[in-house]
């Protein structure tokens, strides 16, 4: 069953993560300020980082996240309605409830895996996150008056939960894809209309450890993580002008022009990385930048990469606060945003024939992903990442379209086509060398979605 609120965030992900067949007349990189050219093609391959950072990111979609020995993630079981705790095992792809109680039939909410349901029609969000020991358990439906909200911490096999927040003790975490963790707790920015800010959650429960006013057009947003440090950049913003007095119609002139100016505004817009600990200490940087310039795309190694469509990449070094430049031959690329997961020092890229690929901005190098689906059974496509470790991931590699029933609103029934997505657990070593060898998922339900 497709629900509206996840299938938003997989669109999103989606855009930002896949990976597929790049034109072979890209080229990989070209001059650089600091380091000879790379070769054209060479094979994606995994670094150590020099130091080993206190905090690290999770990255997750549709309530599964990636824990040291399983995926953890909250399904709806049979397609029954309700959502109940599971483990997906990384050798054998088997999803199981996590639930130890005899003779359960996992049915309600008696099962000690049962976490939330779908009411009115409307599915709350419901996220399983392994932090050490741990596993917490996320569930808020307040956003569509389906269900409460509250936070459940447990070991990681379900025994001993316990609640340790509900209701507006906890934000709204509705939009929360990617976290940072230090092994103990998670930590999470929440953006509201005028506010910008960082929560902890851990088994105390969840505080707000800094908060910083944001006029209109100001934002912030995170990048990564170093050290213990997360990092974020600022973009000062810009006043808007209106485009014509309050219920006057404008002329496509009109509407060019202010697009055009509109544009201009935007981009000489101010721009700098700023770093937050996790006590809560803000420190502004001098790293600053204008907004045509584009925006910080990869953390990686204590290094923040800027890059724009031109292919210039700019390097910030987060300990000396210095920058350097370099031109890569890669004009025609839609650079990914964000939220989408960051592999090693890879960045998803777009390019502007809808192929996509990773590129490292530290060589230059760029690396196709084969293709493994049809997205809209029309739209080729590579693997799809979910979930992320450091280590593994749960990837969506295929989807399979079919026709099924259902009665509209005038009673009468009726039949449609859809989809439900196959999905594999794959190492993120094997991932980046192009292999399909991961471990085909079962689900005891129909989708992930």
């Amino acid at each position: 069953m497709k629900h509206t609120t996840r299938l938003t965030a997989c669109l999103l992900a989606l855009a930002l993560t896949a990976c597929t067949a790049a034109p072979q007349n890209m080229p990989a990189g070209t001059t650089t300020e600091t380091a000879t050219p790379p070769a054209q093609t060479a094979e994606p391959t995994t670094e150590t980082p020099a130091v080993q950072d206190t905090l690290t990111p999770i990255y997750t979609t549709w309530g599964a996240a990636v824990g040291r020995d399983a995926v953890y993630s909250a399904m709806n079981i049979d397609d029954a309605g309700q959502y109940f705790a599971t483990t997906i095992d990384f050798s054998t792809g088997e999803q199981r409830i996590l639930c130890k109680k005899l003779g359960c039939s996992h049915a309600d909410e008696s099962c000690p895996a049962y976490m939330t349901a779908i009411r009115n029609g409307c599915v709350p969000k419901a996220m399983l996150l392994p932090v050490g020991d741990h596993l917490y358990w996320l569930v808020d439906g307040r956003h569509n008056e389906s269900d409460s909200a509250y936070l459940d911490v447990s070991n990681l096999d379900g025994s001993d939960r316990r609640r340790v927040a509900e209701g507006d003790d906890l934000p709204d975490l509705t939009n929360a894809f990617i976290w940072y963790t230090d092994g103990t707790a998670l930590y999470i920015f929440v953006r509201s209309y005028d506010e910008y800010s960082a929560f902890r959650l851990d088994e105390g429960g969840a505080a707000c450890f800094f908060t910083r006013s944001i006029p209109d057009g100001e934002d912030y947003f995170a990048l990564g993580c170093w050290q213990d440090k997360i990092v974020l950049q600022h973009s000062a913003g810009y006043q808007q002008q209106p485009l014509n007095p309050a219920g006057e119609a404008a002329t496509d002139e009109e509407l060019r022009a202010w697009l055009a100016a509109d544009e201009q505004a935007r981009n000489e817009q101010t721009k700098n990385i700023c770093l937050l600990d996790t006590a809560g200490n803000m420190t502004d940087t001098d790293m600053t930048w204008g907004g045509s310039e584009g925006n910080v795309q990869l953390v990686h190694n204590g290094a923040a990469y800027l890059l724009n469509e031109s292919g210039l990449v700019t390097k910030f070094d987060l300990t000396a606060g210095t920058a350097q430049t370099r031109q890569l031959d890669l004009q025609g690329v839609l650079y990914g945003v964000v939220e989408g997961a960051r592999l090693d020092g890879w960045i998803p890229v777009t390019v502007r024939d809808d192929s996509e690929g990773l590129l490292n901005p530290e060589t230059g190098v760029y690396t196709p992903l084969p293709t493994t689906w049809l997205k809209d059974q029309t739209v080729e496509r590579s693997p799809f990442i979910v979930a992320a470790s450091d280590t593994m991931l749960l990837v969506k590699y295929g989807e399979i379209y079919y026709t099924t029933n259902d009665i509209g609103t005038d009673g009468a029934p009726y039949s449609f086509t859809t989809c439900r997505g196959e999905y594999g657990i794959i190492s993120v070593k094997d991932y980046l060398a192009g292999s399909q060898d991961w471990v085909q998922v079962t689900l005891q339900g129909r989708d992930l979605v």
